[in-house]
């Protein structure tokens, strides 16, 4: 438990944007990460920790990792850790790793995001969530964008299939928004089921996040799941909660 808690206090939603995951797969830098095994992946514990080519302090330096950066790790040797980091392939020393621990499940609860959840009907007039700025049509769904989320409803039966958190208002049921570190949410939810990568496009306010930790429902909400979109500077820009058809 003093382990977990520690793990919680280095670590801290949002509905997609109008680019859809499709599409977005041509900027990923990575595979989706998939099926891992317990222990693989491994969390920076400390600050400004050198990412090497070779198991060498005299090798070259990949990149110097932030604090709550998560590895892959490949081959846990001593002193040194062969991982992955954002696609690459390298070295990290093992004495500043710590283990994240395995993901809870996500359960009825967390299909709440405010006084919403997923499969109500929704109805714009009734709504009380300030004044309606945008409506339209994305992917099938009829889209319905306030100040601080938006909605997605399925058409015919105007049940909600999706919402994103675009401010701190809109908070998990397990306490996450946006503003908040990334190692947060690892200390809410644990490992992600899926880690994406993307390259950070300047131009484009959508493809500004670098990474994306997605967590997923089983049973009746098994297609869907809740993501977290993670800026360059580790901060959570973004909370996805979905159900697809």
């Amino acid at each position: 438990m003093k382990k977990f808690l520690a793990l919680a206090a280095i670590c801290c939603v949002a509905f997609v944007n109008s680019v859809s995951a499709e599409d977005l797969t041509k900027f990923y830098s990575t595979e989706r990460v998939r099926g891992y095994k317990s222990g693989e992946f491994m969390i920076l514990a400390e600050d400004d920790v050198n990412f090497r080519s070779k198991p060498a302090l005299s090798n070259n330096i990949i990149s110097c990792l932030p604090r709550h950066s998560l590895l892959r790790i490949t081959d846990d040797g001593q002193p040194w850790a062969e991982a992955v980091w954002n696609g690459q392939k390298g070295y990290i020393a093992t004495e500043y790793l710590t283990p994240a621990e395995a993901e809870p499940l996500l359960n009825d609860e967390d299909i709440n995001f405010g006084e919403w959840k997923l499969d109500d009907v929704f109805t714009p007039e009734n709504a009380k969530l300030g004044k309606l700025l945008k409506e339209g049509k994305e992917h099938g769904d009829y889209v319905y964008e306030y100040k601080d989320v938006k909605i997605s409803v399925k058409r015919g039966k105007h049940t909600i299939t999706a919402m994103e958190a675009k401010t701190p208002v809109f908070a998990t049921m397990r306490g996450v928004s946006t503003g908040d570190e990334a190692a947060r949410v690892i200390g809410q939810y644990g490992m992600p089921n899926r880690v994406v990568y993307f390259t950070p496009d300047k131009d484009d306010e959508s493809l500004k996040q670098t990474m994306m930790l997605g967590y997923d429902f089983e049973g009746k909400y098994d297609d869907g799941g809740l993501d977290f979109y993670i800026d360059a500077n580790d901060v959570v820009t973004k909370i996805v909660l979905r159900k697809d058809d």
